[in-house]
Parts: structure tokens; C-alpha cells; sequence
């Protein structure tokens, strides 16, 4: 539970930053998948810093981890992408609500590789489950 919070607190904080600079980069008249593209890439760095180091701190940071890191973001800009471009593009919905329920769904996906893949510690002491 003590993670989660944590986990919630980074990303709230990131999150909420993020999506001001979408909303400002989409009012003047940026794409919002060109948006959206640009804050999750300035956003991963911060929110590695503060997951590794707060959130997940009993596991080691490891260029495993790392790629293992980058890998689950590249999964949930996919998840993120698409649900742009379905309900935005395909159906008509406003970017800036499918934007902010889309955060919360990848946030979700995001914990869960987080704490089962990306950051776990196996009961022998080896780091991350990722190569």
C-alpha cells in the first residue's frame, strides 16, 4: 500500500504538470498526438528519478531496470497513442478528455509492470525480473 501511495504521488505530481503543457501545447495549436508525444518523453526521466529512488526504493537501479523502464513507457505511449487516435481521430471524442483519461489507464498499466516486472525483487536478492 506504502508503494502505491507513493507511486500515486510521483505520478500525480508529473501528471498534473504534463498535462498543463499539453493543454497549452494543444492550444496553440500543437497536433495532440505531437502534444502528447512530447511530454511523455520529458516526463519519463522525471518520473524514473522519482520511482526508483521513492516509490520502488528496496530495489536497485540496474541498466536492467532501466531498459526494463523504458521499454514499459514505450508500452504505455502505444496504449496512449492509440486511444488518441481512436476516440480523437476515428470518433470525434475532445482530446482533452481522452488525454486525461488516458492518463489514468496507463498510470494503472504503468504500476503494475512497475511493481511486478520493472522494479521486483526476487526473494534470492537478483534485481529486476526484466533482461
Amino acid at each position: 500500500m506504502k508503494q502505491l501511495l507513493r507511486y500515486a504521488s510521483v505520478g500525480l505530481a508529473a501528471n498534473l504538470i504534463a498535462y498543463f503543457v499539453y493543454l497549452t501545447l494543444t492550444y496553440f495549436s500543437v497536433e495532440p498526438k505531437i502534444a502528447m508525444t512530447a511530454i511523455y518523453i520529458s516526463g519519463l526521466t522525471a518520473s524514473y528519478l522519482g520511482n526508483s529512488r521513492w516509490t520502488f526504493t528496496q530495489s536497485r537501479s540496474t541498466l536492467s531496470t532501466m531498459i526494463g523502464y523504458g521499454c514499459a513507457h514505450a508500452c504505455g505511449y502505444a496504449i496512449n497513442f492509440s486511444l488518441l487516435y481512436i476516440f480523437v481521430d476515428l470518433y470525434g471524442f475532445p482530446h482533452q478528455i481522452v488525454q486525461a483519461v488516458a492518463i489514468v489507464i496507463v498510470a494503472c498499466f504503468l504500476f503494475v509492470v512497475f511493481k511486478t516486472l520493472v522494479f521486483s525483487e526476487l526473494r534470492n536478492g537478483s534485481s529486476s525480473r526484466l533482461p
